[in-house]
């Protein structure tokens, strides 16, 4: 079997994948050029493990390129699913946020408030501008495009 495994000098592996050519257009990188390969770091320096962790990677990104090429849409449960995710991701960096603020004083305590108001504001209104990175970044890695507009009550269907 190909090796999808590569380790920098002194660090962990990472799992590279080459983008298939036909479908580079559809994987626009942060700077909306076309990528040539995912690199994703693995989290471990164990080759064993890397191993099985690629494998699994491996057949994630097999799976997303064949979406791709039939141009298969995303359903609403997965629209909701990548909300979730968000949701959740935001949730924890919160969390870390607020762990922290017992520290902080004044001016940068009422910022962060100010930032938490904001958002659950953004939220309870539809509003998800906010959420346009996390958008943009779930399009680039599945190669699809997100309409905007997602139908009304998918926060209904969210976890609080």
């Amino acid at each position: 079997m190909k090796s999808y495994l590569v380790q920098p000098k002194g660090k962990g592996y990472a799992f590279r994948l080459a983008v298939p050519q036909s479908l580079r257009g559809r994987f626009p990188s942060r700077q909306g050029r076309p990528l040539r390969q995912i690199t994703e770091g693995l989290g471990t320096d164990s080759r064993k493990e890397a191993e099985r962790l690629a494998a699994k990677r491996l057949s994630h990104w097999q799976s997303v390129f064949d979406r791709a090429r039939r141009a298969v849409p995303f359903t609403l449960a997965e629209i909701q699913d990548a909300a979730v995710e968000c949701y959740r991701a935001t949730v924890s960096q919160l969390s870390g946020v607020a762990d922290t603020m017992a520290d902080l004083i004044g001016t940068e305590r009422e910022w962060l408030q100010s930032l938490v108001r904001v958002t659950g504001l953004a939220l309870a209104n539809d509003d998800f501008k906010m959420a346009t990175a996390h958008i943009e970044a779930v399009e680039r890695r599945h190669g699809v495009t997100i309409a905007k507009g997602s139908p009304k009550g998918i926060r209904d269907h969210m976890p609080v």
